[in-house]
C-alpha cells in the first residue's frame, strides 16, 4: 500500500513539475513569437510607403520644395495631390505635413491642433521611418463613427542631404490587423498544441513507470531531457541548424568532461552527477536565440558590429528563459549548471569574450568545456556563409587557440579524445561531410 501511495505522490508531483514548465515555457515563447511576427508583418507593411511617397515628390518636386521652405499656403493644393495619391494605393485616411524644426504645416483635419510632436515624429525629423499602432475604440472618420486600428506612420524627407519635414499618414488597413490576429492565433494554437504533446508524452512515461522509486526517477530524467531537446530545438528551427547540432554537442561535452574526470583535474568536483547534468544541460546553449529576430539571425552575409551585439544577448536572452523556472524545480544543481553554461560558452580564456569578458578559471568549467564543443561543431558542419571544414583542420584550428580562446588544460584533453568527435560528427552529420 505504501508502495503505491508512493508512486502515485512521485507521478502526481512530476506531472503538475512537467505542467508548471510546459505552460511557462509556451506563453514565454508565444508571447516574443508574437510580438515578433506582429513587428516583421507592421515591418513589411510600412516599408512600401517610404518608396511611395518618394516616388510621388519626385513626381511633384514643388511639394518637396515647399514642405523645405515651410511654406504652409502653397502647400495646401499639392498636399491634397499627395493624399489622394496615396489613397489610390492604400486605405490610408489622413495626412499631415511636418517641417523639419516640428511644425505642423498642413493637415487634412480640422482643426490644425499646432506644433506638437511626440517621439514617433522625433525619429522621423532623425531620419528614421516611424511607426505606430493603435485601437481606438471609436474613431471619427469623414463623419462615420467606426471601430478599427490606426496604423500612424511617419515619413522623412529629404532635400539636398538634409530633413526637409515629415509625411506623416493614418491608415485603417483591416487585411493587415485581420493578418495579425490570424497569425497570433495561429501561433497560440501551435504552441498550445506542441506544449499539449510534450505533456501528455511526459505524463504517459511517467505512468508506465516502475513502482520502484529508482526506476520512477531514471523515468523522470530520461522525459526531463525530452523536453530540453524539444524546447532547445524551439530556437535551432530559427537558425540555420537542425536538432542534430545540439545531439552532437551533447555528445561532445560528455566526452570533454568525462575526459577531464579521468586526467585527475578538480577532483571531487567531476562526479557522475556534474557529467550527467552539463550532457544534459548542452542542448540549451543557445535557446536565446529565440528571441533574435530572424534578420539578424539567418542573414546569410557578414554581419554588422551594431547586429553583432544583438547576437551577443543571446547568452543573457537564454538565463532569462531558464530563470522564470528555477526556483520552483528542485533540480537546483542542473539549474545552475545550465545556467552557467548558457551565460559563458561565449567568454574567452583571454577575457575578449561575452557577455561578461571574464578570463581564465573565473570563467566556469561548464562554459570552458562548451565553447571547445560548439567551436568544433560550428567548424565541422556547413553553414549559409561556409563550407564545412575537415577534422584535422578544425583539430588544428582549435590547437592554435589554446590559451587565447580555449583554457589550455580543457583543449589538451580535447587533443586526447578527438577522434570521438570525428566518430560523433561523422555518424550524426546533417549531410556528408569533409573526411
Amino acid at each position: 500500500m505504501k508502495t503505491i501511495i508512493s508512486r502515485s505522490r512521485t507521478i502526481l508531483q512530476f506531472s503538475l513539475l512537467s505542467l508548471a514548465i510546459t505552460v511557462v515555457t509556451a506563453v514565454a515563447a508565444g508571447l516574443m513569437l508574437n510580438h515578433q511576427a506582429r513587428e516583421a508583418m507592421i515591418r513589411s507593411h510600412v516599408s512600401v510607403y517610404p518608396l511611395v511617397v518618394e516616388k510621388i515628390l519626385d513626381l511633384h518636386p514643388m511639394l518637396r520644395e515647399q514642405l523645405a521652405a515651410k511654406d504652409a499656403e502653397r502647400l495646401r493644393w499639392d498636399a491634397m495631390v499627395l493624399k489622394q495619391e496615396l489613397q489610390t494605393l492604400g486605405p490610408v485616411v489622413s495626412v499631415r505635413l511636418w517641417g523639419g524644426d516640428g511644425t505642423l504645416l498642413w493637415s487634412d483635419r480640422e482643426p490644425m491642433d499646432g506644433g506638437k510632436s511626440g517621439r514617433q515624429l522625433d525619429a522621423a525629423r532623425q531620419g528614421a521611418v516611424a511607426y505606430a499602432m493603435e485601437q481606438p475604440l471609436t474613431e471619427t472618420l469623414a463623419g462615420n463613427v467606426n471601430p478599427g486600428t490606426i496604423l500612424d506612420i511617419s515619413i522623412p524627407v529629404t532635400r539636398e542631404g538634409r530633413i526637409a519635414g515629415v509625411v506623416e499618414l493614418s491608415e485603417r488597413d483591416e487585411e493587415l490587423a485581420a493578418g495579425i490576429g490570424m497569425q497570433i492565433r495561429r501561433t497560440w494554437w501551435t504552441i498550445t498544441g506542441f506544449g499539449g504533446i510534450i505533456f501528455l508524452s511526459l505524463f504517459v512515461v511517467a505512468a508506465r513507470a516502475n513502482s520502484s522509486l529508482n526506476q520512477a526517477v531514471n523515468k523522470v530524467e530520461q522525459t526531463q531531457q525530452v523536453t530540453i531537446m524539444a524546447l532547445a530545438y524551439q530556437a535551432e528551427l530559427r537558425d540555420a541548424e537542425t536538432g542534430r547540432h545540439i545531439e552532437r554537442t551533447s555528445h561532445y561535452v560528455r566526452i570533454m568532461a568525462e575526459g577531464i574526470r579521468k586526467s585527475g583535474r578538480y577532483p571531487g568536483y567531476l562526479r557522475g552527477t556534474y557529467i550527467d547534468d552539463i550532457a544534459r544541460s548542452a542542448p540549451l546553449h543557445d535557446i536565446g536565440k529565440v528571441a533574435i529576430p530572424d534578420s539578424i539571425l539567418r542573414k546569410p552575409g557578414k554581419l554588422t558590429n551594431e547586429e553583432f551585439d544583438v547576437i551577443k544577448q543571446h547568452c543573457v536572452y537564454g538565463v532569462k528563459v531558464l530563470d522564470e523556472a528555477h526556483e520552483k524545480l528542485p533540480f537546483q544543481t542542473f539549474l545552475e549548471l545550465a545556467r552557467q553554461l548558457i551565460l559563458h560558452h561565449h567568454e574567452r580564456w583571454d577575457g575578449a569574450g561575452y557577455p561578461a569578458g571574464l578570463k581564465g578559471e573565473a570563467i566556469p568549467l561548464s562554459g570552458r568545456i562548451m565553447a571547445i564543443a560548439d567551436v568544433y561543431d560550428a567548424l565541422r558542419t556547413k553553414r549559409p556563409y561556409k563550407e564545412p571544414l575537415s577534422h584535422e583542420r578544425c583539430v588544428e584550428i582549435i590547437r592554435l587557440e589554446s590559451g587565447k580562446q580555449f583554457d589550455p588544460e580543457v583543449v589538451r584533453v580535447f587533443l586526447s579524445v578527438e577522434p570521438k568527435f570525428k566518430t560523433i560528427s561523422d555518424e550524426m552529420n546533417d549531410e556528408p561531410a569533409l573526411a
